[in-house]
């Protein structure tokens, strides 16, 4: 498949043919690396397992690996098996681990010399694998041109610099007298990219997420999103050489933590103009914040008990502001009501029409989750 030159696509700001051409170069530049080895039910589905296309560097040569597909698995006689397809690390030959039955079955090692690609979760009957059979086990990346990192290896900042030697690497602060292991914060701000060939890819993350590392788009490291601390062991930043330069092609974030911490205010009594501090008693500021209207003597449509959701901050009934505003803090939440007779307004339950939340017949309810 012929190249492309990198262009993000922005709907926002490229239509018609200026948006697919966005579109077909950005495929072109990461469907090498983004289809290598990929493994994929058959078509039709049958009991084997496909893999496309994929390129192996081994440091002098590079093997470009054709489709494959594996031999007919069995499937169990009792309990579930998960079996295992792996590549030979210098041939990329393809070859099937299998597994052992069980109620809670495990996947089987990972033969010395050999990349994971898919593990496969077979269960008793199975006449056919399909995709959601299989889960992706290749190791991200291209060591010379898109193929399986086998491993990374760690490198240590030394005068804000780091010098490339592979494809793969976690990034280490630099160590000082009192910290022999290497400080806990510090500035990565030259990446030496000569060891990669023009256009080459590289995986940077962390060795220690006490001990970050920043990326400051300085020096040669040319960011699109600002600067990049390694600061979680599954956080990725994959950079391209580009003559002399460490360019950022893209990062990855890791997703955030289960909402684990729980909130609800008491009523509260809605005043025109009024302002309210509640003290929310989580160990942070809240990251998700729900607002909620309680029905205490009938109105509206709504009868007593009923709850009603709203936004937060402000409604516009097209003649005046109503609603109120939320202060986030650390502590505590401000809630500061519109100065209108009636802050809030509701569709009402049966007609559709806005009308008015008479303050004496509602109360207000805040959730907060971190």
């Amino acid at each position: 498949m012929t190249v492309g030159t990198w262009s993000d696509p922005n709907h926002q700001q490229q239509i018609g043919n200026q948006l697919k051409i966005a579109y077909d170069n950005a495929h072109a530049v990461a469907r090498r690396f983004a289809r290598a080895f990929a493994p994929h039910e058959a078509d039709p589905p049958a009991m084997t397992v496909v893999l496309d296309p994929g390129q192996l560097w081994d440091g002098t040569s590079l093997t470009e690996v054709a489709q494959q597909a594996t031999a007919a698995l069995t499937a169990p006689a009792t309990n579930p098996r998960i079996d295992r397809v792996v590549i030979d690390a210098n041939s990329g030959a393809l070859q099937v681990v299998a597994g052992t039955e069980n109620a809670a079955p495990s996947p089987p090692a990972i033969p010395s010399g050999k990349l994971p690609v898919a593990q496969v979760a077979l269960t008793v009957g199975m006449t056919e694998i399909t995709n959601q059979a299989l889960t992706d086990e290749r190791v991200a990346g291209g060591a010379g041109g898109g193929g399986i990192v086998p491993s990374s290896t760690e490198l240590t900042i030394a005068a804000g610099a780091i010098t490339l030697t592979g494809n793969a690497h976690r990034v280490d602060t630099e160590p000082d007298g009192p910290n022999p292991d290497g400080v806990a914060a510090d500035d990565l701000t030259d990446i030496d990219v000569s060891a990669l060939a023009e256009g080459d890819l590289a995986l940077l993350s962390a060795e220690n997420a006490a001990r970050v590392a920043t990326a400051r788009g300085t020096g040669n490291i040319v960011l699109t999103r600002g600067d990049y601390a390694f600061d979680d062991l599954d956080k990725v930043l994959a950079i391209r050489r580009r003559g002399a330069s460490a360019v950022e092609v893209f990062r990855s974030h890791p997703p955030p933590a289960a909402l684990s911490e729980f909130y609800e205010s008491a009523e509260q009594t809605i005043v025109a103009g009024g302002s309210v501090v509640l003290s929310h008693q989580l160990s942070a500021a809240p990251r998700l914040l729900q607002l909620l209207l309680v029905c205490k003597t009938a109105n509206a449509g709504y009868s007593v008990g009923d709850e009603v959701f709203i936004n937060p901050h402000f409604q516009w009934d097209n003649t005046s502001t109503r609603g109120v505003s939320v202060i986030d803090g650390t502590t505590q939440l401000k809630l500061q009501y519109s100065s209108n007779t009636n802050p809030f307004t509701v569709i009402h339950a049966t007609t559709g029409n806005t009308v008015n939340a008479l303050n004496a017949n509602w109360r207000l309810i805040v959730r907060a989750w971190r």
